[in-house]
C-alpha cells in the first residue's frame, strides 16, 4: 500500500477505479506512477496504460490554497471533496479546451 505521507499529501483523489494525482513536475508524475504500479503489482493488479494521462494544468490549481479546501466547513451537506472535484474538472476543461481570452478577461 502507499502509506508514505510525502507521496500521498492532499494531492490524491480516487474515483472508484480511477485516480487523479497532482504533481509538481513531469518527472515526479512518472515517479508516482511507478510507485502506484509497484504497489498494485503486490496484489497482482495493474494499471491500464490506455487510461494513463500525464498533462500539465494551470499552476494556480496546484496551489496549496486548493488543498486547504479540504479543511473548510461549507454549508451543511457540502463537502470540501466536492469542491476539489469541481476545481479538478474545471482545470481538466481548461487543458482540454483552451481558447483565447476575451478582451474583458485578459487580466492585469
Amino acid at each position: 500500500m502507499i502509506s508514505d505521507r510525502r507521496t500521498r499529501q492532499d494531492r490524491f483523489v480516487r474515483y472508484y477505479d480511477d485516480i487523479e494525482y497532482g504533481c509538481e513536475s513531469e518527472e515526479q508524475a512518472h515517479s508516482v506512477l511507478a510507485t502506484f504500479e509497484n504497489s498494485l503489482r503486490e496484489y497482482e493488479l495493474e494499471i491500464n496504460p490506455d487510461k494513463v494521462q500525464i498533462f500539465s494544468g494551470p499552476r494556480d490549481v496546484e496551489s496549496p490554497r486548493l488543498y486547504r479546501l479540504r479543511d473548510i466547513q461549507c454549508q451543511e451537506g457540502v463537502r470540501a471533496d466536492s469542491l476539489v472535484a469541481v476545481f479538478s474538472f474545471v482545470a481538466e476543461l481548461a487543458v482540454s479546451s483552451p481558447r483565447k481570452p476575451r478582451k474583458h478577461e485578459r487580466g492585469f
